[in-house]
């Protein structure tokens, strides 16, 4: 029965949950924990093993975001973005393009975004995926980061925007902030933060200036009268 104990994918995930929160903590001379304060970086701590030709990622997740984003591809759930900062992005086991076959021995094939991002956004501690590799991914070539500062000229709520591939990585801002966009290869959506904000935290998505510029022009004609409209 021990043996049975010990081989069961719960009870081992809930050690290594264990094992990687101990390493958050020291004790000192007099036996007292520090802990991290909030401002303090705190390292992810990720493994990947193959199995056959899958990827086996475990990954400590905390309450942030994992920062991606995924699609329908058929039946199937795939890595559509990589959010910098992130834990998935630190990781440097999961791509864009992958497909994920589990996480938590939950089978993911037919699920659909919302159902996985649901599943995602309510676990905690160890989190394993089962993942088929994107066979145009080269892990050995890092991705530059592009560096652009934006004057925001609206306000932007991500919560009530129905067009955003993820609310949880939404970046909330209001008119004038400073933004400094780090990824802008996404027609739509890029990746940026807010002024003050430094590189080791989560970026948050913004509306791509085309596209912004795309949904007011619509929004205008849409607000036009009838009688009004061009001939």
């Amino acid at each position: 029965e021990l043996i049975s104990l010990l081989g069961n994918p719960v009870f081992s995930n809930l050690l290594e949950a264990h094992d990687n929160v101990a390493q958050l903590y020291r004790i000192d001379g007099e036996e007292n924990p520090t802990v991290p304060s909030n401002e303090e970086h705190i390292p992810v701590t990720a493994t990947m093993e193959q199995d056959g030709e899958h990827r086996i990622v475990k990954i400590f997740k905390t309450s942030d975001p994992l920062g991606a984003t995924v699609r329908n591809e058929d039946k199937s759930v795939v890595i559509g973005r990589i959010v910098k900062g992130g834990a998935a992005e630190k990781s440097g086991y999961i791509h864009e393009g992958d497909v994920l076959l589990a996480v938590n021995d939950v089978d993911l094939e037919g699920k659909s975004i919302n159902d996985v991002c649901d599943l995602m956004s309510s676990l905690r501690g160890t989190m394993t995926f089962r993942i088929k590799p994107c066979p145009n991914t080269n892990p050995t070539l890092p991705m530059e980061d592009t560096l652009i500062h934006y004057r925001a000229l609206f306000d932007y709520d991500p919560e009530s925007d129905m067009y955003i591939p993820c609310r949880e990585l939404g970046l909330p801002f209001t008119r004038g902030t400073i933004l400094h966009v780090i990824n802008d290869e996404d027609a739509n959506w890029w990746q940026a933060y807010p002024d003050g904000e430094n590189g080791q935290n989560l970026a948050g998505l913004i509306p791509s200036k085309q596209f912004q510029e795309q949904r007011e022009a619509m929004r205008q004609s849409l607000s036009v009268p009838s009688d009004e409209q061009p001939q």
